[in-house]
Order: structure tokens, then sequence, then C-alpha cells
């Protein structure tokens, strides 16, 4: 699900007609908008702090990766081709890739690489005008200011929103500010929790830091679930943490915080402990309990069946997975709690069928 924002620059680029991406020199993803997730099935939080081209290029033959990256690494010059790209899901598909440095008037080397992914554009007369234009903004010998190379890439993508008052800043100074660093912080959670994973792997006492960091988050999952009941509560914290503890050494780092896997952990933890009546009150609370022998499925064929659409897996998920309430869910959704309602109930007969088998 796409996360809201109020960033008036992340806004105008968030869900535009072609996907839009910024890169570090090395080619590590530092911002991505709606567009890229939806063109190429990766989430954000897969794609920042990765190489695209380890995600979903390396379709070409190695000598037009050379020629790109001389075009874009040692001529400092734009770079434009139609390449094979691959989705998460691996289906391949055609892309029309666009690649340029962006240099601080200061500098003489890019500070960032912005890629644009233009396949919607259809027309052959659009597409060649496109390469034109992109190659003629962003040359070396460009004459547009930075405030007009922004409106261009925002006009070009096909963004509805008007061009966010820059201020005079550079272009790499508003990337900086207002895409790179929000997205920075936004993930830096992982980040401080892989240096703390690392040291518990190498330190079984260090993981005591990860309990202190995480404790409280999972306890109050539990109370929310188990209708306050501290005892209760506090042993399937404990036992989360002791299975989180007993497979540090296999965990490797996921798109997510170290909190959001141990939620998932508590998660299992808590499906475990539950009687068959209470594992059918919480898929429908009016289901009369007639099935006694009926087998409890695993949580991933529950929760991610093929009966379910991506939005009911997604609202049932935040439910009962993730402890939100009706108002919070509708927030995210951007509708009206009645409508949450209303697809909840329907997940809900449809999982009804599956627990029946």
């Amino acid at each position: 699900m796409a996360q809201k924002t109020t960033n008036p620059l992340d806004q105008a680029l968030h869900d535009t007609a072609g996907a839009f991406l910024i890169s570090d020199i090395s080619g590590t993803a530092l911002y991505g908008n709606e567009t890229i997730v939806k063109r190429t099935g990766f989430s954000i939080g897969e794609i920042i702090g990765k190489n695209p081209g380890k995600l979903w290029g390396g379709q070409m033959p190695k000598s037009f990766y050379n020629k790109l990256w001389t075009s874009i690494d040692n001529k400092y010059e734009p770079f434009v081709a139609t390449v094979m790209n691959a989705r998460k899901d691996k289906t391949r598909y055609p892309e029309l890739l666009a690649i340029a440095p962006i240099i601080d008037t200061d500098k003489v080397v890019p500070d960032y690489f912005i890629a644009f992914q233009m396949n919607h554009l259809t027309n052959k007369e659009e597409r060649e005008r496109f390469q034109k234009e992109f190659v003629k903004v962003f040359s070396k010998k460009g004459v547009l200011s930075d405030e007009e190379r922004l409106g261009y890439i925002l006009r070009t993508l096909g963004s509805k929103y008007p061009v966010p008052k820059t201020g005079g800043k550079s272009l790499v100074e508003i990337f900086r500010e207002a895409l790179v660093k929000p997205f920075e912080e936004r993930f830096q959670a992982r980040k401080d929790d892989l240096s703390l994973i690392i040291a518990s792997q190498g330190d079984a006492k260090q993981f005591q830091v990860l309990y202190n960091k995480y404790r409280h988050i999972v306890f109050v999952y539990f109370m929310r679930h188990t209708e306050g009941n501290v005892e209760i509560a506090e042993d399937l914290t404990q036992d989360t943490f002791y299975r989180a503890l007993r497979y540090l050494g296999s965990f490797r780092p996921t798109n997510a915080s170290y909190g959001t896997y141990l939620l998932r952990v508590a998660h299992n933890v808590l499906i475990n402990s539950f009687r068959k009546k209470q594992f059918l009150a919480l898929i429908d609370e009016t289901i009369e309990d007639k099935s006694a022998e009926t087998r409890i499925l695993p949580e991933d064929t529950l929760w991610q069946s093929s009966k379910l659409s991506g939005t009911e897996q997604k609202i049932l998920s935040l439910k009962y997975q993730e402890g939100f309430s009706i108002s919070e869910i509708a927030t995210m959704f951007g509708k009206s709690e009645n409508a949450i309602k209303l697809q909840l109930s329907r997940a809900r007969k449809k999982l009804r069928t599956v627990l029946e088998k």
C-alpha cells in the first residue's frame, strides 16, 4: 500500500505516469516513486538501498551496460534506450529507460543519477521527441535553470501537481532535502537494526539490546489480542523473543525493521496459542462453532488465499495480524469505516469456505 505524504515534491512525483528513481553514483537506489513500485512489482522497502540493475535490470548484454556507464559516469551525459527488464514475478517486459547525472553547480562530478521509465509512451513520435528533449535538458551544454529542469521532470513524468517553490536551490539540494533525506530517515530503523543484529549474531548477549528496544511493542501487541491479560501477554512476549533468538543466526535483513519481523513472529506465536474456538472467532465473530475437527490453516495459506483480492488480504492482515482498528485502516485506504467493514465482512465469508474445507 502506498504511503501518504505531505512533502510537496514527493507528492508531485508520487504516482505519475512515468516511473522515477534517484540513485547515488554507485547505482544504489535512494528514492523511488509509487509508479516504479507498480511497474516492477518490488516494494519501496525492497528497492531503497539496492541496485536496480540487480532487482529488475541485468537483462541486456554486457556491452550495453558498458556503453550506459561510459555515458553517465565517464562523460556525464544523459543516456536513453529501450531495455528489457524483469518484474519481481520474473515477467520480462521492454522499458524506455532514460538516465541522467545530476551535478551541483560547484562540482564537476555527479551527486546523483536520476532515471525515468517511460514505457507508457506508446506513440513512436512521442518516444522520439522525449528522447531528444531528455538529452537536451540534461546535457552538460543545457541552458535550462535547475527550477526549469524540475518543471520539465514533473511535466514529462505526467505529474498532476504544480512545481513546488525551490527558493533558488540547486536540483541536487532540492533532491537531497525533499526526497533523499526523508527516505533515509524513513529506513533508518532498518539500518540501525542491522548493526545490532550483526553484533548479536557474534555475541548472543548483545541480543539484550534488541530485546530492550522492541519488548514493549511486542508486549502491547499481545495485550491488544488477549483482552489485556498481562500474564498471557508476558508469556507470549517471552516466547516470541526466545524464538527470535533461536533463529537469529539464520536471520537475513529484509525490507522492514527488526521490529516488523518480531511482530510477524509474535503473530505466529499468537496463532499457535489460540484454541479452535478462539481462532474461528477471530475470522468471523458470528460464526457458530460447529466443526470442532476443522484444521487450523498455516498463516501464509490463510492470509494469502487465492480466494482473496490483494486489497482484502491487506485489510485482513492489518486488522487481525497487525492489530489496527477499523478507523485506522479506513484512514490508510482513504475510505469510510463502513466501506472497510463491508470489505472485511466479504473477506471473512470467503475465508469461511477455506476453513470449512
